[in-house]
Order: C-alpha cells, then sequence, then structure tokens
C-alpha cells in the first residue's frame, strides 16, 4: 500500500499492519464481525437495517480509536524496546515522525463524526454510554503501552472486552452490566483470548502455560475451550438462566474451531 491513508482513516491501519493475507481478512470476519454483530442484533429491537447502519458505525468507531493504540504501539513505544516488532517500514515510520499531529487530530475529527452521526440516528443522549466507552480505548492504551509486567494482561483484557463486547451498549446502555447474558459473553471470546495470551512464557503464569505448553496445541486447545464452554452454557440455557442465542454463539465457534484443526490435519 503505496499510500499513506492507512493512518487516517479506520480499519485501514488494522488491515495494512495485522492482516497479511485474504484468508487472515476472512478469519478476521468470522470471528469478530460476524459475532459482534449477531451480539448487537440480539440485543437490538429495531429493524435490520437500522442495526446494521448503526454497527457499521459503531466499528469505525472502536477501530478509529483502537488504532491509536496500534499506532502508538507500533510507532512510539518500539523507540523505548530492544528487539521492537515491526511492522512498519522505515519509510512509513518516517511519515508518521513527519505527519503525526495530522494523524491523531484526523482520527479524533473522524471519532466525533462518527459519534456525532450515531447521536443523530440513535435519538441522542441514549448513545452517550456507548460513545464513552469507545473514547475510553484511547484512554486505556496510553497506559498499555507504557508498561511491560502480567498487569498488561489485565488491561488487555479491558481492551479485548471494549472491542468485542461494547456494542450492545448503544441500545441497552449501563444495564447490560446487570445482565446475565452478556456476563455470559466473557466465555465466547475475552477469557479464551486472556488464557491464550497469558500462557505466553514472558508472563510466567504456570497455570496457563500448563494448559497450553506450545503454540502448535493452540488450535486444539481452543477446540476443546469452545467444548467445555458449550457444554457449561448448555447446562445454563436448560435451567433457563441464559438464553439460546449465548450457546449458539459458542457452538458457532465451536464449529469454526473445529474445521481448523480438520483442515490443518489432511
Amino acid at each position: 500500500m503505496k499510500s499513506k491513508l492507512f493512518f487516517y482513516f479506520p480499519i485501514l491501519y488494522f488491515l495494512h499492519t495485522r492482516i497479511a493475507s485474504v484468508g487472515k481478512l476472512v478469519s478476521w470476519m468470522i470471528i469478530y464481525c460476524v459475532p459482534t454483530f449477531f451480539i448487537l442484533y440480539n440485543y437490538s429491537t429495531l429493524s435490520f437495517l437500522h442495526t446494521l447502519i448503526s454497527y457499521l458505525l459503531q466499528i469505525l468507531l472502536i477501530y478509529t480509536f483502537y488504532e491509536v493504540g496500534y499506532i502508538q504501539n507500533d510507532c512510539e513505544t518500539i523507540k523505548d524496546e530492544v528487539n521492537p516488532t515491526l511492522r512498519l517500514t522505515a519509510a512509513e515510520l518516517a511519515y508518521y515522525e513527519k505527519h503525526k499531529a495530522g494523524i491523531y487530530l484526523t482520527r479524533l475529527g473522524l471519532g466525533g463524526c462518527l459519534s456525532a452521526a450515531l447521536w443523530h440516528l440513535n435519538n441522542g443522549p441514549d448513545t452517550w454510554p456507548f460513545i464513552t466507552v469507545a473514547a475510553s480505548i484511547i484512554l486505556i492504551y496510553q497506559v498499555y503501552n507504557k508498561i511491560r509486567s502480567r498487569f498488561t494482561l489485565v488491561l488487555h483484557f479491558i481492551l479485548v472486552c471494549l472491542r468485542f463486547l461494547s456494542y450492545p451498549i448503544l441500545f441497552v446502555g449501563s444495564n447490560t452490566v446487570f445482565d446475565f447474558n452478556y456476563f455470559c459473553l466473557l466465555l465466547i471470546f475475552p477469557i479464551l483470548n486472556l488464557m491464550e495470551r497469558g500462557s505466553n512464557k514472558k508472563f510466567q503464569v504456570k497455570f496457563l502455560q500448563y494448559l497450553i505448553p506450545d503454540p502448535k496445541h493452540l488450535n486444539s486447545f481452543r477446540v476443546w475451550y469452545y467444548f467445555s464452554a458449550s457444554l457449561m452454557l448448555g447446562i445454563l440455557v436448560y435451567f433457563q438462566w441464559t438464553q439460546l442465542w449465548v450457546l449458539c454463539l459458542s457452538l458457532y465457534f465451536l464449529f469454526y474451531r473445529f474445521m481448523i484443526v480438520k483442515v490443518k490435519m489432511k
């Protein structure tokens, strides 16, 4: 990508630095876009089209702010690291240094425009809880990018929760924290992501290293994780403590992870 527009516009930076192939793009859509819209739709009382437009504005807003953290990590944090992971070329880093003020101001301006669009589409003040949560991503990333300890696991878990589970807040507001279905959604992705990240040897979490001793076993672990999560959620559905759609989402991930293992075994 010769153009440097990815510094300014949401999702482009993520695609440029974190998605290396069409396969990874499809995987991201399967494990992120489909589930997050499915979650939002099950909390929405509005039409499918209204919910879809709201979702598109939400995902753009979340990534507008989330990518600020990515950019800071890739361009600023690496300056203090001995062996940094370089995701940008020397020319791209030089462009960033020259235009960093414009990059961040553009991101903030886009965030404001997207927030205004959501505010107009969804009856004004009711949208503020979601907008506030989305904006908090920038603040959390300021701390996350400056520390290197086990506490980053906590911050990363919060960031993953905000990126994956903040969508229903647009329609339910602060009441989401009192909804048991919403609590169960932590099992679907954030907790698994925390376990995977915590198994990294640098964090020295022995229990997680025992569960995932080798990255080669990660796909198999994911299958067993979603099997266990689905079994647990099935029991909760049976006793009517949570709703069937939450179980369906877990089974969706179980099927996807199982197919990944089957394909790699061939």
